[in-house]
């Protein structure tokens, strides 16, 4: 028994290390013996067994980062390319995940997870077909688990709804082919959250969530859930480690709060706690690493196994909702151009599924869907989070490249569609709305004015609207009519409209706005709408003085602002063209801008409000925002990771790709970029700060970027309507020369979010959300549903 006993505290490694000797502290000496004295009171046939007592338990999970591997070939090298952290090939790599199944394959006890993107996966069964083969012995033998579960490991609360559910459609299905079975367990190293991803996960048969490695937050809905906390920080008693994540819908899943297995002190701090000690599955969530157990005295587990037993002694007892502040892909590098990027193809891809659909429902099925789905696999991987990781380079310039490629793979499969729907018409173009609504598109005429329509000349484009039907199409013929210019006159001081008017300074920016009900929407105070600010160096810079320009003409009034954006006579000035399209008959401004950089630095990365941000002072209230299948009100001065829209005051903002946000005291702001040398992944910043010196990234902002954005003075919050009106911005419009037969399929029902149809066994089916507040709804507020789209109710 004391041989045992001794055995058991030699496992409980408290000393610190100094010079290569251990030094045994008062209180080490004074736990030994408090344990010992409890032993030996025990029977003389029972030993007592520290690692017994608290059961601890280590789910090891690896994070390969096989693409960054594989296809970045940045200069100077990433970190991660670089041994022993990273490896230089993904030959290079795989060696070290076959000595990770060796070390299984050598003992039966060893228990290993692994977060792989799905599509790595299937690279690695091609090119790597032994290790596959291992993979799947291993899984087979119960020694390996994989968790996420996903094609690519994105983070999606900053992308649309169509790219997080893809992202699992695609996946579940790669793993269930290449194992068997499904992933049972999403978790991740990075976070990935966002408040309906409960729904989700229950769709594709996840049976638990575990709270990411990386920075997460939850709102506590209902309880009880009882936090503990001292001056080192605050956990989670043993015992109440799960809540029940909650959708809006009420849709829940079990969910872990892991311990923190990177604090060193780790058990010690266990065993002082003893009853209130934290919960006993530690999860270890380093990059693919050499197999290692960091907390020698817990057993390897795997995590979907350890998560079942555990919910049975400590069930949820609370709710919350979760959500992220955190991701890379909102810290304004290179202007946000992965970003923006992506947002283009994904509507895009959207959009195309939306035709093909049309398509079948008019008679004219087109076997197509292999080709839509390569197309969204292809966004969907370079949607991964380290192409946008902060350092990379090569990779980033990329992905960006192969969303390119998606735009145009989408717009010649929506050219198959239109020329299967119409007939070649010299005088005659079509314009296809893929909307399963009627909408008034603001269409790019490129083929001539057709007959009723107003358009006007704006720097080198050609703007007009037309009326489109439902999911459908609509031929116009070719007028004689020329477009109108757009006249210079004096800068008005306030510009009265049909929907809305508007209050300038001198300079040109928006002093005030109010709508045709005389609503003010926005009230520059302290800042003015359209204002930009930034750190430079140390000190502020802002638009303010630029030098405004005022153009008139029959679609809308346009003012034009050019400077340099800068501190005069200290830095040098960016030069910045601004564009701003009042439209006369529509609810709607639009804004382009365009910076011209030459290796700036913008703003301190980690402080939101120092990099280059847009400002609107809306009147205030309550601040609402997109997510993936929804919407949902925020706080005063919180982040805020919105895909489209924020609404706040009676101003709807909408983002192309810049998804960052906050609103403080009513002022709306939107982060569009950061430049400089000094960053970290926001949680390991003095690692990063080494690394940065040694290989000294130049992350500065580079070339000619052009960030647009719309603002909608829309008045008080009407969820379907808000809705509405930004799809009928975000989804782009397809027209060509011919002619085809007017056809339309109307959804009816406003409270019903469409976010994609696809064709299904022969059938069209939509996906989408319900939108609280419907007298007459067809499912549960918030519920998303994915059915036939002749199950759905009030079509016309």
């Amino acid at each position: 028994m004391k041989t045992h006993l001794l055995d058991s505290l030699s496992r409980f490694r408290c000393g610190r290390r100094l010079r290569g000797r251990t030094v045994r502290s008062a209180g080490w000496r004074y736990m030994a013996l408090l344990v010992a004295g409890v032993a030996w009171s025990a029977t003389a046939q029972e030993a007592f067994d520290l690692q017994r007592y608290f059961d601890w338990k280590i789910a090891i999970c690896y994070h390969p980062m096989y693409m960054l591997v594989d296809e970045d070939r940045g200069e100077p090298v990433l970190s991660e390319r670089i041994p022993p952290w990273g490896a230089a090939t993904a030959e290079q790599y795989m060696e070290r995940v076959k000595r990770n199944l060796a070390s299984l394959e050598k003992d039966p006890a060893l228990k290993l997870n692994y977060e792989w993107a799905a599509t790595s996966l299937e690279d690695v069964a091609v090119r790597f077909p032994d290790v596959m083969e291992r993979m799947q012995a291993a899984h087979r033998r119960g020694q390996l688990e994989f968790v996420d579960g996903v094609y690519a490991l994105s983070q999606p609360m900053v992308h649309g709804s169509e790219s997080g559910w893809r992202q699992f459609e695609y996946g579940t299905e790669i793993y269930r082919r290449l194992f068997g079975t499904p992933v049972k367990v999403y978790t991740s190293q990075e976070c990935q959250l966002y408040p309906q991803l409960p729904q989700v996960l229950r769709h594709f048969g996840f049976e638990y969530m575990v709270m990411p490695s990386f920075p997460w937050a939850v709102r506590i809905t209902r309880g009880p859930f009882e936090i503990l906390g001292h001056e080192h920080g605050n956990y989670l008693r043993k015992g109440s480690e799960f809540i029940q994540a909650e959708a809006p819908d009420g849709t829940g899943i079990p969910t872990y709060f892991a311990t923190n297995v990177r604090d060193k002190t780790a058990r010690e701090s266990c065993i002082e706690r003893d009853r209130w000690s934290p919960p006993p599955i530690w999860i270890d969530f380093p990059d693919l690493a050499e197999f290692h157990n960091p907390q020698a005295g817990a057993t390897p587990v795997l995590l979907g196994q350890a998560l079942a037993e555990r919910v049975k002694v400590a069930p949820p007892r609370g709710a919350g909702e979760v959500h992220s502040y955190y991701t890379y892909n909102a810290e304004g590098v290179w202007a946000e151009a992965h970003a923006r990027a992506s947002k283009e193809a994904e509507e895009m891809a959207v959009q195309t599924g939306n035709l093909l659909a049309l398509a079948r429902l008019a008679g004219q099925p087109m076997d197509k869907q292999a080709a839509l789905d390569a197309l969204w696999r292809k966004i969907l991987k370079y949607q991964d989070h380290d192409a946008t990781w902060i350092e990379v380079t090569d990779l980033r310039r990329k992905a960006i490249a192969k969303f390119g490629e998606a735009v145009a793979e989408a717009r010649a499969l929506m050219q198959e569609v239109a020329g299967r729907l119409t007939k070649p018409a010299a005088d005659t173009v079509t314009v296809f709305n893929g909307l399963p609504h009627p909408r008034t598109a603001l269409v790019e005429w490129t083929n001539g004015i057709p007959e009723g329509v107003a358009a006007q000349k704006v720097a080198g484009r050609t703007l007009g609207f037309c009326e489109l039907p439902a999911l459908g199409l609509r031929s116009f013929k070719q007028g004689t009519a020329q477009a109108t210019d757009s006249v210079e006159r004096p800068l008005p001081a306030t510009l009265k409209l049909k929907h809305y008017a508007v209050e300038f300074t001198p300079e040109g920016l928006v002093r005030k706005l109010t709508t045709a009900a005389g609503e003010v929407v926005v009230d520059g105070r302290e800042r003015l709408g359209g204002e930009l600010r930034a750190v430079l160096g140390r000190e502020w810079a802002d638009n303010r003085k630029f030098t405004a320009r005022f153009l008139d003409g029959d679609v809308c009034a346009v003012v034009e602002r050019t400077g340099a954006f800068g501190l005069p006579g200290k830095t040098r000035g960016i030069p910045v063209v601004e564009r701003y399209c009042f439209f006369k008959q529509q609810p709607l401004i639009k804004v382009e801008l365009a910076f011209d950089f030459n290796g700036d630095a913008v703003g301190m990365f980690h402080i939101d409000e120092t990099k280059l941000n847009v400002y609107w002072p809306t009147a205030g209230g309550a601040i609402l925002h997109d997510m993936p299948f929804g919407y949902e009100e925020v706080g005063d001065d919180e982040s805020i990771l919105a895909p489209n829209w924020v609404h706040c005051g009676g101003l709807v903002y909408v983002n192309r790709g810049t998804t960052r946000h906050w609103v403080r005291d009513g002022v709306l702001a939107n982060t569009l970029a950061w430049g400089g040398k000094d960053w970290s992944n926001r949680i390991h910043a003095s690692y990063w700060a080494k690394l940065n010196a040694k290989h000294n990234y130049d992350l500065n902002l580079h070339g000619r970027q052009t960030i647009t954005y719309e603002v909608i003075p829309f008045g008080a919050f009407d969820g379907p309507r808000v809705v509405r009106a930004v799809e009928d911005l975000m989804a782009p419009v397809f027209a060509c020369p011919g002619a085809g037969q007017e056809f339309s399929k109307d959804l009816g029902d406003p409270s019903l979010a469409v976010t994609g149809l696809f064709e299904k066994g022969g059938e069209v089916w939509a996906r989408g959300y319900q939108i609280p507040g419907s007298p007459s709804k067809q499912f549960r507020d918030w519920e998303i549903f994915n059915v036939p789209l002749h199950s759905l109710k009030g079509q016309r």
